[in-house]
């Protein structure tokens, strides 16, 4: 429990060290002469609509990682240990799937925010690379959880994603003669540069390994995978569509400058998040680790 305890507590720390680069972010962003109100609103509905992405892709792997990663550990060698291999090309996959869905999607996405947000329709599929670098970065965050790395993977989601986002806005006001379109794209793979980092890092340690040589493991727990997986996603989807679904509506039926005036309210009511955000990230790999050895106490 202390190590959960001190965990948390430097997690919380990171967390809110993130809401504060992530309000100078808000204040650049509103700041007259810098961005326009539907530039910023673009911005939050690049997490909203890309989160609901990253659920619709996951396919359930997030939770089969956390929760069979003690099994895989304490059965198999490091090298043999088939379990981030599965689950990320189940989500590639998934990703995959997604992306096509959206290719068929367009027309009715173009008759719905065409009028009210046109920078949404014209940055459509920039939305994509931004949430398969959520999704990258998701697993493999749970990965370093079970490694005890939930502070730093706390640092890079809460501090490092949002100070390149700051990266971004001086490039954009300094060096990119204040061009959107610049600003736009780089944001879209600023999740996939903080993925990278955790990978190169879960790599260098030697924590991770790629087989695709099916596992007894895997074997043994199929069954049991495909059915937590499958009702996991599906809560899950169901989650994430109710969490960003004000965002999306407001897109649709309002101007910019409503979206940019409500996501700011959201980053506001956020802050309350912040403790929750380092328990989790701290207490799930041990919680996992106590049901797989049966210390229900």
């Amino acid at each position: 429990m202390s190590q959960i305890r001190r965990q948390s507590i430097i997690s919380t720390f990171f967390v809110y060290a993130g809401f504060l680069i992530g309000f100078i972010n808000t204040y650049l962003f509103t700041k007259q002469g810098f961005f326009t109100e539907g530039e910023y609103g673009l911005t939050m509905f690049f997490i909203a609509v890309g989160n609901i992405i990253f659920s619709v892709s996951n396919m359930g792997m997030l939770a089969y990682v956390y929760k069979f990663f003690p099994y895989y550990q304490d059965n198999l060698d490091k090298k043999k240990n088939d379990l981030l291999s599965w689950a990320l090309l189940v989500c590639c996959i998934g990703f995959t799937l997604a992306l096509v869905l959206g290719y068929f999607l367009k027309g009715i996405f173009i008759e719905k925010f065409g009028n009210n947000s046109p920078l949404t329709v014209k940055y459509y599929f920039w939305i994509f690379p931004f949430a398969l670098g959520l999704l990258l970065f998701s697993l493999l965050e749970v990965v370093a959880w079970n490694f005890r790395k939930s502070i730093f993977t706390t640092f890079l989601r809460e501090t490092v994603f949002k100070s390149l986002t700051t990266v971004g806005i001086v490039c954009y006001i300094f060096f990119w003669q204040k061009n959107f379109d610049s600003f736009i794209k780089f944001y879209a793979i600023t999740y996939g540069i903080v993925a990278l980092i955790l990978f190169i890092e879960l790599y260098r340690t030697g924590k991770i390994h790629l087989t695709f040589s099916v596992s007894r493991v895997t074997k043994k727990f199929i069954k049991k995978i495909i059915a937590l997986a499958a009702f996991v996603y599906a809560g899950g989807v169901v989650s994430m569509c109710a969490l960003f679904a004000d965002t999306i509506i407001i897109a649709a039926l309002k101007v910019d400058r409503q979206l940019a005036i409500f996501s700011l309210a959201a980053v506001i009511t956020g802050l309350i998040q912040a403790p929750q955000r380092g328990v989790i990230a701290s207490s799930l790999a041990v919680l996992s680790r106590a049901w797989k050895d049966n210390t229900l106490a």
